[in-house]
């Protein structure tokens, strides 16, 4: 019985490290140059030199352009990275980059909606 309990267990811990679940969240502010900041959470998984994953925007001193949005970014050999977000409703697009900062990601945003609202300032997200 001991050893059936224990291969069940393993099972189900190999399906979870298997699972395309998302292996990190950070977070962090994005800080627009015009001086209001929106809270972020990034849900990502690393696949080959880059990630994918999805954000969350939550209203800081400002609205936020899109509430949320999926984003794919490719890395460097130096650390630095670039990529792009666009919203769940497909309205907004943002083309960032950056480099990695303790154990997060920090680096300047642009984001446009098809309305012509725009924003663009810097962020920090971290574990």
């Amino acid at each position: 019985m001991m050893g059936k309990l224990l291969a069940l267990a393993a099972l189900v811990a190999s399906l979870l490290v298997a699972s395309p679940a998302y292996a990190f969240r950070l977070r962090g502010a994005a800080l627009s140059d015009r001086g209001v900041y929106v809270m972020l959470v990034l849900r990502a998984r690393q696949i080959g030199n880059g990630l994918v994953g999805t954000l969350r925007c939550i209203r800081g001193s400002a609205p936020c352009l899109f509430g949320r949005g999926r984003l794919s970014a490719t890395f460097a050999a130096d650390g630095t990275f670039t990529g792009g977000l666009l919203s769940g409703n497909g309205r907004t697009q943002c083309a960032f980059a950056g480099v990695l900062a303790d154990g997060g990601l920090e680096g300047r945003y642009r984001c446009v909606r098809d309305d012509g609202a725009w924003d663009n300032g810097s962020f920090l997200v971290t574990p």
